[in-house]
């Protein structure tokens, strides 16, 4: 039984660590995409569409959003492997469960954010005709679809899983 648990808390850690890698990824680049302004963006710059404005803010808005819940992704996700005095297998099984399910919903948040600020970034630097707009809307919405899949089916898998 003891060695069953062992197995079982391996595999909860190894789940961890791989939730605070991708966490960490998402972490960096999201990082990286508020410290460089969009390309093409000047906020001094009096644009004709209203829109570029507000795309620009949302993005902002999200991309800080992605990094935080990344970031706290990680925080969940090392807390399997903290070793706490006097607590017995099974208590340790179900904190460490927890906190890796916690890991991955933040990281999920972190993800949808990450989407949304780039395409709000992706449209935002295109030029103002509405064939190029285009270009990045299509693409977005067909990707935004296969990431509400994604994420159902990750959803699904979870309720299967209790």
């Amino acid at each position: 039984m003891q060695k069953k648990n062992y197995r079982a808390k391996a595999k909860i850690n190894a789940a961890g660590t791989a939730t605070a890698v991708v966490a960490a990824l998402v972490a960096s680049t999201s990082f990286n995409g508020h410290s460089s302004p969009l390309t093409s963006y000047d906020p001094d710059m009096n644009y004709h569409e209203p829109i570029t404005k507000l795309l620009v803010k949302i993005f902002v808005i999200t991309n800080c959003d992605s990094f935080y819940f990344s970031m706290t992704s990680i925080m969940f996700a090392i807390v399997p492997s903290f070793p706490l005095a006097q607590e017995g297998l099974r208590e340790e099984l179900t904190r460490s469960r927890n906190a890796v399910k916690k890991a991955i919903q933040a990281l999920l948040v972190s993800i949808a954010s990450f989407i949304v600020s780039f395409i709000c970034s992706s449209i935002a630097v295109m030029p103002k005709e509405l064939k190029y707009k285009w270009l990045t809307i299509g693409p977005a919405v067909l990707g935004g679809l296969f990431c509400i899949i994604g994420f159902a089916r990750v959803q699904w898998q979870a309720l299967k899983f209790r």
